[in-house]
């Protein structure tokens, strides 16, 4: 929730590799990786590589994750699967756009949330940038949490410089809440997910962004209009299937959702 005057990132879907092949991505060859399991097509899949290396060098335990729900959607891995650029889930169906350009590393949702709530099909899909430091933080806690709100490592969460905050904000609008967008370009902005240097063995890989996703409870939301605002000086189109005055959820409800993956995005 921003009220600078920083520029929208473009945040296009553009891979760091080649993905699943070098070769020319003819009808045939599509074809062919179409037909095999989608475990094996990510095996051959370049950019999937290094986006795993890259969750390796966090030393984040197994055991929060749950590779059956690992994803590639590189441009390439993306095309085999045949998939559009959105998808509605949920109940009632609610739009959200599909991570292209990211890898997702799927997170062991809660039993409670699965069994008793079936919150991977009938809850809504949303994403929340973040930090990579953040990352195992939020892993920790369980969840994501509001203003105001002491996460598991004891540190009180704040307002981010350059954000709303309780001192700064629009009449009537609440900072004390989990803030989250069913638009992947939308959470991928530098005030949400920054850009950071990806360092391996002492060399520079690359830039690297990260967020989660995250499946959220059916009318435990409201939906806003976004809030860098620069955006609405430029009457700029933040992304091409979700209006701008959809693309922020947010809820103080607690337990209204659950963290169902990490998504990585390299850059050169």
């Amino acid at each position: 929730v921003l009220v600078t005057d920083d520029e929208i990132s473009d945040n296009k879907d553009s891979d760091h590799t080649a993905g699943v092949t070098n070769r020319k991505a003819t009808p045939e060859l599509l074809k062919e990786l179409a037909s095999l399991p989608q475990k094996e097509v990510r095996s051959r899949c370049t950019y999937w590589q290094q986006c795993s290396a890259f969750m390796e060098t966090l030393s984040i335990p197994a055991a929060f994750f749950n590779t059956e729900l690992d994803q590639c959607y590189c441009q390439q891995c993306h095309t085999i699967r045949g998939d559009g650029p959105c998808f509605r889930q949920g109940l009632p169906p609610a739009l959200y756009a599909v991570p292209v350009g990211w890898c997702r590393f799927g997170i062991v949702i809660d039993k409670r949330f699965q069994d008793v709530h079936h919150a991977s099909e009938k809850w809504h899909v949303a994403y929340h940038g973040t930090r990579v430091g953040s990352v195992r933080k939020i892993l920790d806690t369980g969840f994501l949490v509001r203003a105001g709100d002491v996460a598991f490592d004891g540190v009180k969460v704040n307002e981010l410089p350059g954000h709303f905050n309780k001192d700064l904000k629009p009449q009537g609008f609440d900072t004390e809440q989990v803030f989250v967008t069913p638009s992947i370009r939308y959470a991928g902005q530098e005030v949400y997910a920054p850009s950071e240097n990806y360092i391996e063995a002492g060399r520079r890989v690359g830039k690297v962004r990260v967020a989660f996703q995250v499946c959220l409870r059916p009318g435990s939301y409201k939906v806003g209009k976004e809030t860098v605002l620069r955006a609405v000086a430029r009457q700029q189109r933040i992304d091409p299937d979700i209006p701008n005055a959809q693309l922020e959820w947010f809820t103080k409800e607690l337990g209204a959702h659950t963290l169902q993956g990490v998504l990585v995005k390299l850059e050169q």
